[in-house]
């Protein structure tokens, strides 16, 4: 074995980037850039929504693949595809775009692909190759890169169209500039696999059992984690499998009616627009410390048990809010509803790591994330319509509520699935 420095946090570092760039730049960002665009082309607010929809549902349906090219050329090169994608996408928009179709077409399919190829689900997979016993911290890390971007990209993208003179293109062309840079980041950085390079995952210098304790005194582990990789065919048959994709939905959806409604709906309870964007901010904000928060607490207990918390959180977060009254009501909801998310993106990927193994990590996750990204997308129109008809936000919040708070209780519940492994 080679006596060199373990590249483990170097990958996380480099990895991290990649989600600040891809997908700081290319959701939170692109939103600075699409309403100017929008102003300038006579683009209505539909047409808008119906973008982001698209870009959502893209970044889903990008999951199988994603999980092909980390199998077949690894997550080092997906992602360099997919910062290939969002620059390529977002040349067009700079250079080309002046209709509707081209709009669709850029942003909601090739960036949105793009950014599916080039940030969470890679960064996911090759973090949980290169980490076991601190799978959750270096999770979180680089999910917070997210928040970090978003928190980055919007200021800075505004700066430089108003030094270019409103110039909205110029936008476009900053961020395909910067996809660029995460794809070379991610060449020179990312490395694959520890074995690739004679080493373990977490530094180990021995090949030892994290699970049972070998080579470390007979310690018994403290956390589930599969002793072998589970096929697809057979995590799709346990229940586990189908808990974490319920609850996942729940978590990821709540958050992509919140955005949209967040504001409407503060206003409709007589709070001001400042208190309202302070709430969405502070959301982001929360959810970014959370991460990091879940990842170590992920790495000393079962992620069930944190999980069910967040769940918690967000169920408390959303009831509060229906009929908030006073401020610190509003600020209370946000830091709940960003405290559960943000735990809950953690918490997902180390469950199915810890429970399904590292192998068919990607094939695994990939398999959830188009289920789960089609009904989150979704969801804020059908929350959108219940307000057109009922006059008011209740019921639908109201059952968003009760979702979160079930689903905590059976992912709590979710123990670890009897094995049925690829080698059995």
């Amino acid at each position: 074995m080679r006596a060199q420095k373990f590249f483990g946090w170097q990958v996380v570092a480099a990895l991290t980037v990649a989600v600040v760039i891809n997908a700081g730049f290319s959701g939170y960002g692109a939103g600075v850039i699409n309403a100017l665009m929008a102003k300038e082309l006579n683009f209505d607010r539909s047409i808008l929504g119906l973008g982001y929809t698209l870009y959502v549902l893209s970044m889903g349906f990008a999951a199988p693949g994603v999980a092909w090219g980390i199998k077949r050329v690894g997550a080092r090169l997906t992602i360099c595809f997919g910062s290939s994608l969002i620059a390529l996408g977002a040349l067009f928009l700079a250079h080309v775009a002046t209709e509707v179709w081209h709009f669709i077409l850029a942003f909601g399919v090739v960036i949105g692909f793009g950014c599916g190829f080039g940030s969470v689900t890679p960064v996911q997979a090759c973090i949980t190759s290169w980490f076991e016993k601190k799978r959750g911290v270096a999770i979180s890390i680089a999910l917070a890169g997210g928040g970090v971007g978003g928190f980055i990209a919007a200021p800075l993208l505004n700066k430089v169209i108003t030094a270019a003179g409103g110039n909205w293109r110029i936008g476009w062309d900053f961020v395909a500039a910067v996809a660029v840079l995460a794809g070379l980041v991610s060449f020179l950085f990312v490395k694959n696999r520890p074995a690739d390079y004679g080493q373990f995952p977490d530094g180990r210098t021995t090949d030892a059992d994290p699970i049972t304790g070998a080579g470390t005194g007979g310690k018994p582990a403290s956390i589930h984690r599969s002793a072998g990789d589970w096929l697809l065919r057979d995590a799709l048959r346990t229940r586990a499998f189908w808990v974490l994709v319920l609850t996942a939905i729940s978590a990821i959806l709540t958050v992509s009616v919140f955005v949209p409604h967040t504001v409407p709906h503060l206003q409709d309870l007589g709070h001001s627009t400042t208190v309202a964007t302070l709430a969405l901010g502070t959301i982001a904000l929360t959810s970014t410390v959370s991460k990091l928060v879940a990842g170590f607490l992920c790495d000393r207990f079962e992620p069930r048990y944190v999980w069910f918390v967040a769940m918690l959180a967000i169920a408390v977060g959303v009831f509060l809010v229906i009929g908030a009254k006073s401020s610190a009501e509003v600020y209370v909801f946000a830091f709940c509803l960003g405290a559960g998310y943000g735990a809950s993106l953690v918490c997902w990927p180390s469950m199915i790591a810890n429970y399904f193994g590292a192998g068919n990590f990607a094939s695994i996750l990939g398999a959830q994330t188009p289920i789960i990204f089609t009904i989150s997308g979704l969801t804020p129109y059908f929350v959108g319509m219940v307000y057109d008809t009922q006059g008011s936000y209740s019921i639908a919040f109201t059952a968003i509520a009760a979702l979160a708070l079930g689903c905590g209780i059976l992912v709590l519940l979710s123990k670890p699935p009897r094995p049925r492994l690829a080698d059995a």
